[in-house]
């Protein structure tokens, strides 16, 4: 298996299991497969993701998004952080 396909298969799934918007489960894959490549391409740079998802959140989903409710920060955070982890795993090969 590439490393272009597992990486796209990790990505996928953590948007999955993210599903901020509470789609059933059986189709958060498929929900969310659009965001996938432009994740990719932001790759392992924390505050690219951070203003990417945070955009995405706000303005594509249209959820309701406040830099200034700490909920909503700490969700996006943990939510980058599991990304970067994906994207320094890849790096080194792991």
């Amino acid at each position: 298996m590439n490393s272009t396909f597992i990486l796209r298969q990790k990505v996928s799934s953590v948007l999955a299991s993210w599903n901020p918007i509470g789609v059933p489960a059986e189709i958060a894959r498929e929900e969310y497969e659009s965001y996938v490549e432009p994740i990719i391409t932001i790759g392992n740079n924390p505050q690219v993701l951070k203003s990417y998802v945070k955009k995405l959140v706000s303005e594509t989903m249209g959820l309701d998004y406040s830099d200034e409710n700490a909920g909503n920060r700490a969700e996006i955070d943990a939510f980058v952080r599991e990304l970067v982890e994906i994207f320094e795993q890849e790096r080194s090969g792991r």
